[in-house]
């Protein structure tokens, strides 16, 4: 299963401008029957 979403990023000030300043990431969920086995997080 494939998980993508976007997620706030912070400057180096730290400040957030939730609507200018997003950042795509992926969440790759394996599974190993009904369990989970390795999540990975792609940025």
């Amino acid at each position: 299963m494939t998980v993508e979403y976007l997620h706030p990023c912070i400057d180096q000030q730290g400040n957030t401008n939730e609507k200018e300043n997003k950042q795509k990431l992926v969440t790759l969920f394996e599974f190993s029957g009904e369990k989970i086995k390795r999540i990975r997080h792609y940025f």
